[in-house]
């Protein structure tokens, strides 16, 4: 719908609606090309695939509704917001104004492969919000089977190398597990500012966990945001690393939500080690309001993937190394850049 005459839409960029009726469709509405909306819905079970959108007014995804595209721009004080079962999968999303996840809504990214690195980059000029029953959720979306990051290459996929590569079991902030004298994958990544996904077992199916970075002012966070690595089903094959959240806050903090990135199990005795655990890290202004109290309320996790075989006898070395958090305090009064808090640990694996 185009409204046209003085102080009436821009041409083509008008009011897009798709509705499918309360209908959850698994088949799509394909949007192609870079395109943008003076208001943009999208509902009642609407499956969308897009390249590049941009909105000027505030979007709500909701009724089981599914939008999956590359970029996603809410400009002009625009507010997004997530809800009733949607889920929003995108690898760049900008809001001028607030992002809310609520009532099982659900944002992720497209999946890295064997060619290429995707990560969830998110700046919100407003408040993020993630209610109890809501989450970022990367959990297998990183580095694909027998892949890793090439740091010098911007996190490109690279084998993980050597000819024993296929039992491997993936690593990231700490190394996979090892078994049957099987060296799991080699740590990477910066603890202070991670940038790369998880690393993705030798062979199987067990993908490492995906990329978060995002940017916000205030953080109300209730739910769960996660870059696990994955359990490997297979017989053989270990489990993938950990991914990596980096998170940047400078308004108020509140909530005692998860934020988590660990590595996938050994859930069988024939499995090779488990994954390693990946690397989080968490900066936020101690000026402001009780963020100096809250902070302490949230929770976090980057432990290496648990040893759960049974049936026959497994040693520690089967799990996997803890990853790394890194938690900064920011503001006057706050820790030297690079001098904050360093938690390792394993969760009682």
């Amino acid at each position: 719908i185009e409204r046209d005459g003085a102080g009436g839409d821009t041409d083509g960029q008008g009011t897009l609606i798709i509705d499918n009726l309360s209908t959850k469709a698994t088949a799509t509405t394909p949007l192609t090309g870079t395109l943008t909306f003076a208001t943009f819905t999208p509902k009642r079970g609407a499956t969308i695939t897009a390249d590049i959108v941009t909105v000027n007014s505030s979007v709500t995804l909701d009724a089981n509704s599914k939008l999956t595209l590359n970029s996603f721009t809410l400009g002009s004080s625009a507010n997004l917001t997530v809800n009733s079962t949607s889920t929003l999968i995108v690898d760049t999303l900008t809001v001028a104004g607030n992002l809310s996840l609520t009532t099982t809504g659900v944002l992720k990214h497209n999946a890295t492969t064997a060619s290429a690195f995707k990560k969830l980059t998110v700046a919100v000029t407003g408040s993020t919000t993630i209610d109890a029953t809501s989450s970022i959720s990367l959990d297998s979306l990183g580095y694909t089977i027998n892949k890793t990051a090439d740091t010098a290459a911007a996190g490109a996929p690279t084998a993980t190398g050597a000819a024993s590569s296929s039992y491997k079991a993936g690593s990231h902030g700490g190394t996979g597990g090892s078994d049957n004298g099987v060296n799991p994958g080699v740590t990477y990544d910066s603890l202070t500012a991670p940038l790369y996904a998880g690393g993705g077992a030798g062979s199987g199916s067990a993908v490492g966990g995906g990329y978060l970075r995002l940017t916000t002012a205030g953080f109300a966070h209730s739910g769960t945001i996660s870059a696990n690595g994955a359990a490997n089903g297979d017989n053989g094959p270990g489990s993938g690393a950990g991914g990596g959240i980096w998170i940047t806050t400078t308004g108020a903090l509140s909530g005692s939500g998860t934020i988590r990135a660990t590595g996938g199990a050994k859930p069988t005795w024939t499995v090779n080690g488990a994954g390693g655990g990946g690397r989080v890290a968490f900066y936020y202004d101690g000026t402001v309001g009780s963020n100096s109290t809250a902070i302490s309320s949230l929770v976090f996790e980057a432990g290496g993937g648990a040893n759960t075989a049974t049936g026959a006898t497994v040693s520690g070395s089967d799990h996997g190394g803890a990853g790394t958090v890194y938690i900064e305090r920011d503001g006057a009064g706050g820790d030297t850049d690079g001098q904050g808090t360093l938690i390792i640990d394993n969760l009682s694996t």
